[in-house]
């Protein structure tokens, strides 16, 4: 009187379906004998073996819709609906089978056989099978999933043994790759691997959190790598960055590199798994370096080889070169190496102006009778100039400018920019920390051995983690101004404006890669070159090859879009780093959803660059929402691009049809909304509308700051500042040289 069926009581089970004891039980069994072990309650459903009439397969899968009402009676509280009902009759046709029918007719030894084999044999032969697919995958250069997901639940079930295959193959394709200098498949492989870590990482301490019933609590003590274990990743890392060695001594590197992460996953703890998955990733960002600049000593690593030495600017006169901030409309994540010459790329991108003023700048002077490098970032008020904070550094020793990789360390955007320019060569970095940097000063700045100095300061006056793509364009405004100081004329009347374009965008992308902060090309082609470009990149073409190309507007839609674009700073932190990192390695694993959304990306750019053309500025601004959305699932699920005060915002304006569309500029987590608001709105409509009008919206929103914004035709601009005009301080500075 107390079974259950179906998580229901037996009587309350026949109630409802209509059935009785005797569709269950053969009359031949009493009733104190009746029990789930002898009830006929399995279906014997046929395979597509029957004929068409017959048959209980839809295409090659088993039809189980005969089983659907038996989901519908645990979800219902009263009779089944007239489809659970015909499922029901469905049922009680088909012969059925109990438990203990269904023991009889087995063969307990060709079953006990059957997982054997399952188990030592066909499991380990797909699994091989899958591994080998990788291998094609990787070496083929398909865009085509590398995906891991058996090894991680194998290392979890105690298999470790399949992860450490899976590691093995991953190094022979790195190997065998190397000896073809197919670089990017290299660089493919070491951040598979690295994600593979990273995935049995967080598998491990899944486990570990559930035997403890809680997280481990954030404090505890963290293992970190030895000084020596440090050194040599370091020093084989950077190695393999050089463009002076052959693949021999490639080879010999990356196997070190298998050597030492094989060492610390020896540890087998959680941090072990999460440093040797932060080595093998620094190793991918090393061959994306070689990618993009090519591996000829002849190749754009000093990126002044193809320039011609002019006459230096007159000493104590400063070098100013200022630029706008950038507006990414469409295709962005589609310029950012790997993915810009694996996939190939194309993003719409806008030259704009910040409340009236091109918000980014660098000066440099040769200083007579100085000596040393002061190096200056400093952050500036849009509307006076006055100044919010800055950093310094003064560099006399090759020690000073070592640094130079580490982006948390003072002024290293600067450091990096001379170190392109052919200041010191990176060959001399290591060994020589002593040595006196005067004399590379001198021949640097000028032909005479008098000494000089070198005064270089950066200024933005954009909020920190504006989006609008500021360091990569300073990186721009800081390689014109050092270039044109000491004697490097880089908008020369004997070079076209495409070799000064190509100049400043791989200049930029190498500062960025000697930063090991990654990042693509779009942030100083967006900045450096006025207007609204269509920038592309080609696929497997190395050195990466970029193109921009001007799309001319209408000069009356050019006003009218003015008056329509609406710029908010969010006040949010942003992200870029964590979801930089995130896209990269699942684009090395090409999940299906993230090489479907690069297409996306790409195609929708010329799209967009189209309707700009036809001075559709509605369609401008649905290409705005849409791409954000495409941003949104490039970063993934809980990724945190969006805050909850900008999805609000959206939603709200959407809804009241104020604006057409938006995107928060760059990679998201916060910075700089943008948005084109409907016909007749202008900036300020918004913002009174959004202050005094929409209720319920989170609080954030109303800590946004509102700014005028407007299309730049004009990119990178250089003045030169005669010095009776200044002070002749370092502290020089006047608003009007971002007018």
């Amino acid at each position: 009187k107390n079974s259950m069926i179906y998580g229901l009581e037996l009587n309350l089970f026949f109630q409802r379906t209509g059935l009785t004891k005797n569709d269950l039980w053969d009359v031949s069994v009493p009733g104190m004998k009746q029990t789930l072990w002898n009830a006929k309650l399995h279906p014997v459903v046929q395979h597509n073996t029957c004929s068409a009439d017959e048959t209980m397969t839809v295409g090659n899968e088993i039809d189980l819709s005969s089983l659907s009402w038996i989901t519908k009676l645990c979800k219902s509280s009263g009779s089944l609906s007239d489809e659970a009902l015909k499922s029901l009759g469905d049922w009680k046709a088909l012969p059925r089978l109990s438990l203990s029918s269904i023991r009889a007719l087995s063969n307990a030894k060709e079953e006990f056989k059957f997982r054997e084999d399952l188990t030592h044999s066909l499991v380990p032969s797909v699994r091989r099978k899958r591994l080998s697919e990788v291998k094609e995958i990787l070496l083929q250069q398909r865009h085509e999933p590398c995906m891991f997901d058996f090894v991680v639940d194998g290392y979890a079930r105690g298999q470790a043994e399949e992860f450490h295959r899976a590691l093995i193959l991953l190094d022979k394709v790195i190997v065998e790759a190397m000896n073809d200098e197919l670089y990017n498949i290299v660089g493919r492989s070491f951040m598979v691997s690295s994600a593979l870590i990273s995935d049995i990482a967080d598998s491990i301490k899944s486990l570990s959190n559930k035997d403890l019933g809680e997280e481990k609590e954030e404090g505890a003590p963290q293992r970190s790598l030895s000084p020596s274990t440090v050194t040599e990743f370091r020093s084989s890392i950077n190695e393999l960055r050089s463009t002076s060695i052959d693949k021999k001594r490639r080879i010999l590197l990356c196997q070190r590199l298998f050597k030492l992460r094989n060492e610390v996953l020896s540890g087998k703890e959680v941090t072990d798994f999460r440093l040797a998955s932060e080595q093998m990733e620094l190793a991918a960002a090393a061959l994306t370096e070689l990618c993009i600049t090519g591996n000829d000593d002849n190749s754009k690593r000093c990126i002044l080889h193809s320039l011609q030495r002019t006459k230096p600017a007159l000493r104590d006169n400063w070098v100013v070169a200022s630029a706008p901030g950038r507006i990414d409309v469409d295709g962005g994540w589609s310029d950012t190496p790997p993915i810009s010459y694996d996939y190939g790329g194309a993003v719409l991108i806008m030259a704009c102006t910040v409340d009236g003023r091109r918000p980014l700048s660098s000066r440099c002077r040769i200083v007579s009778g100085g000596k040393g490098v002061v190096l200056r970032t400093e952050a500036r008020e849009s509307k006076d100039g006055k100044l919010i904070s800055d950093s310094e550094v003064k560099m006399n020793k090759i020690r000073d400018i070592a640094d130079f990789r580490d982006p948390s360390a003072a002024c290293t955007l600067l450091k990096c920019a001379l170190l392109c320019l052919g200041f010191v060569s990176l060959d001399i970095l290591h060994g020589n920390e002593d040595v006196s940097l005067q004399p590379y000063i001198n021949s640097f700045c000028s032909d005479s051995d008098e000494d000089v100095g070198l005064e270089i300061i950066s200024t933005s006056l954009l909020p920190r983690g504006s989006g609008m793509g500021g360091s990569s364009i300073l990186g721009g405004c800081v390689l014109a101004s050092i270039a044109q100081c000491v004697g490097f004329d880089i908008l020369s009347d004997t070079t076209t404006d495409e070799e000064d374009d190509e100049f400043l965008i791989h200049g930029v992308l190498m500062i960025e890669q000697l930063l090991t902060t990654g990042g693509g090309w779009q942030d100083q082609i967006g900045g450096l070159i006025g207007g609204i470009k269509l920038a592309t990149s080609v696929a497997h073409k190395f050195p990466l090859e970029v193109k921009a190309e001007r799309r001319r507007l209408d000069p009356r839609v050019r006003a009218s879009l003015n008056k329509r674009l609406v710029l908010a700073f969010s006040g949010q932190p942003r992200l870029a780093k964590t979801v930089l990192q995130h896209v990269l390695r699942r684009w090395a694993r090409r999940t299906p959803e993230i090489v479907a959304n690069v297409e996306d990306l790409v195609i929708n750019a010329t799209k967009a660059a189209k309707a700009t053309e036809n001075g559709d500025i509605d369609a401008i601004g649905r290409t705005m929402y849409s791409y954000w959305l495409r941003k949104k699932k490039m970063a993934g699920e809980d990724s945190g691009v969006e805050p909850i005060a900008v999805a609000d915002l959206l939603k709200a304006l959407l809804a009241q049809k104020e604006i057409i569309g938006g995107t928060l500029i760059g990679a998201g987590g916060g910075g700089f909304l943008v948005m084109v608001a409907s016909e007749g709105r202008t900036v300020a409509d918004i913002e009174r509308i959004v202050k005094n009008e929409i209720t319920d919206l989170h609080e954030d929103v109303y800590n946004f700051t509102w700014h005028e914004c407007a299309i730049c035709e004009d990119g990178l601009k250089i003045n030169v500042i005669d010095k009776a005009l200044t002070s002749g301080s370092l502290d020089d500075f006047q608003i009007n040289w971002h007018d």
